[in-house]
């Protein structure tokens, strides 16, 4: 089986899509217009949506006061 993979950084509030030919990533942030208050709102809603998009988390490596968690998907 074939793995696409995902980071998330905290609190840089980063997702970057790993792969070839670059890596893909943007910075999470609120979206005022759904009613989101703050960007920590927004980091709730994307992880959410990564597991709707069939995407599961496979590690959380604390980092002081940091983080980076692992999320893969099969791909087809």
């Amino acid at each position: 089986m074939r793995w696409q993979y995902a980071l998330m950084y905290w609190p840089q509030m980063q997702l970057v899509f790993c792969g070839s030919p670059a890596s893909e990533g943007y910075t999470i942030k609120a979206d005022k217009s759904i009613g989101e208050k703050s960007d920590l709102e927004a980091w709730h809603r994307v992880l959410a949506e990564l597991g709707s998009e069939g995407w599961e988390l496979t590690a959380a490596l604390p980092y002081g006061n940091s983080a980076e968690l692992y999320l893969r998907r099969p791909v087809a």
